[in-house]
């Protein structure tokens, strides 16, 4: 007999979630299809290629900023170009579901041009984290002044992911993580933990990506309707994203970013659906054109400190 193959829960649970967040989106859509079908047909390109141009921005400046975390835990400085070519080429795993496979994604491709394991793998989880803070640090910024924030009391709740990941993001709160994970998995991770200093820089290092996400978005906007309101787009961006990352076993947020984009805002008819959909057409355009293209501008795989082959044996001792 055949072995019947099991199906993770996280996977139906995300899976579910997502339909459900697309259901919602397409409901909206159907309601107000006049509306799309208008704003797509009568489209600004000013703003659009601006909004383009922001959003590539704010995708690599994610990659970029990777780059110190790798540093901070202890990893030979890879040269920038290598890490944004890690960066795109892994990030394609975050639209498979099960959560894991942008970490896994990333930190191979970092592992195999001669990081350690533990550095890799260490450095992608840390960034997800501080990718996270940043987004609430500037969305605590961001919703008061779109004025959001008032009748919208689930905003204000996203922001506890600041004291939650701080917490978490404490040197001696991440060495407890750190040797918890090390006993369930039955593995050494051995690399050193940033301070709380070094950590607080390697946050803020993520604050201008966020910054050209929300104006990216917040233009392509404008480009459907020129009167849109630039702030209140801009802080439902953030908001919608953290709640995308936050539910991690749905493939790229699909369906729950756009659900709590549009649930956020009320706009006139059509803008905040279009302006879902454009934005995530964009933004996987993004990170597909990345993927396809950073291999082949960016061919070299050494590091910058020392001969590829020293570099690689030295950073591996701690793999099995």
């Amino acid at each position: 007999m055949s072995r019947r193959t099991r199906i993770p829960i996280s996977l139906l649970i995300g899976a579910a979630i997502g339909v459900v967040g697309l259901v919602y989106v397409a409901f909206n859509i159907a309601d107000q299809w006049g509306a799309v079908r208008d704003r797509l047909t009568h489209v600004s390109l000013v703003p659009l290629v601006i909004g383009v141009i922001l959003a590539a921005a704010g995708m690599t400046a994610i990659a970029l900023a990777w780059r110190p975390v790798l540093i901070a835990l202890g990893a030979a400085a890879p040269k920038r170009r290598d890490v944004v070519r890690w960066y795109f080429v892994g990030e394609i795993g975050k639209y498979v579901p099960g959560g894991l496979w942008t970490v896994v994604g990333r930190a191979e491709l970092a592992r195999r041009s001669g990081l350690s394991r533990s550095s890799a793998y260490g450095s992608v989880a840390l960034s997800l984290l501080c990718l996270q803070v940043a987004a609430a640090c500037v969305a605590a910024f961001a919703l008061p002044m779109s004025g959001l924030a008032n009748g919208h009391v689930q905003a204000w709740l996203v922001l506890l992911v600041i004291p939650i990941g701080l917490g978490a993001l404490h040197p001696k709160v991440a060495g407890s993580l750190l040797t918890l994970i090390s006993r369930l998995t039955k593995r050494e991770f051995s690399f050193a933990i940033p301070n709380f200093a070094t950590t607080f820089r390697l946050v803020a290092g993520y604050i201008p990506a966020w910054i050209c996400i929300g104006a990216s978005t917040a233009l392509i906007a404008r480009s459907l309707a020129p009167h849109a309101p630039f702030a209140k787009v801009f802080a439902a961006t953030i908001f919608s994203w953290i709640i995308g990352f936050l539910v991690i076993f749905t493939p790229g947020g699909i369906g729950v970013r756009e659900g709590a984009f549009t649930a956020m805002l009320s706009l006139p008819a059509g803008i905040a659906v279009t302006t879902s959909l454009v934005a995530r057409l964009l933004f996987m355009a993004v990170d597909g054109t990345g993927a396809l293209l950073t291999p082949i501008l960016f061919r070299s795989v050494n590091l910058e400190v020392g001969d590829s082959d020293t570099a690689h044996d030295a950073t591996n001792a701690d793999e099995p």
